[in-house]
């Protein structure tokens, strides 16, 4: 079992036999060109259990954050310039995303487990630099969100798709939480 931090590094700590690696997920990115998600490369967490059959070895990696893909169209006649994207939830208490991931491993049955944190984030949002846009340009930004451990919290509420250009910030889509937790099950990363 290993698990890769945010700098490379992997983190192996043991505790009652069984081996354990914390992970945080920011709730802020900031991206500097279109269509360039290199910038996630820190927050990209993932961990691999290994089966091992004779001299072959199969690694079986599972990629831990959800990807939320923002596609923004300049549809005014003028240049603009995109400041910001963002999600997040109508009630101040309801979370969007989970602050942390925990992976532990038991190397006597081989079984991994990922597991993620009631503490979380409210707002996910990634800041644009060098966002000038002109009229009928696309913009592609990404952010990552750590799901989180169930999707109840979310039936009463909306999540809120915002765009925030030229200072002003607009909703660009409203989702109802419960027909998303509805149609996804206990997938709600699944939009």
């Amino acid at each position: 079992f290993y698990a890769v931090d945010g700098n490379g590094q992997i983190t192996e700590d043991s505790d009652n036999g069984r081996h354990l690696c914390h992970l945080e997920m920011p709730s802020a990115f900031t991206q500097t060109e279109s269509c360039e998600p290199g910038f996630l490369r820190d927050n990209m967490f993932m961990y691999a259990t290994a089966a091992y059959k004779g001299e072959k070895t199969r690694l079986d990696f599972n990629h831990i954050p959800a990807t939320f893909r923002f596609v923004v169209t300049n549809s005014t006649a003028h240049d603009i310039v995109l400041q910001e994207l963002s999600v997040c939830a109508s009630s101040e208490g309801v979370l969007v995303a989970s602050q942390s991931a925990d992976i532990s491993f038991d190397w006597s049955d081989g079984g991994a487990e990922c597991s993620f944190g009631a503490d979380g984030h409210n707002r996910v949002a990634v800041a644009i630099n060098n966002g000038t846009m002109a009229a009928g340009e696309e913009y592609i930004a990404y952010a990552l969100a750590l799901p989180l451990p169930d999707n109840g919290a979310f039936n009463g509420n909306t999540l809120t798709f915002s765009v925030k250009h030229d200072g002003q910030e607009v909703v660009a889509l409203q989702v109802d939480g419960a027909k998303l937790a509805e149609i996804n099950g206990s997938d709600i990363y699944n939009w």
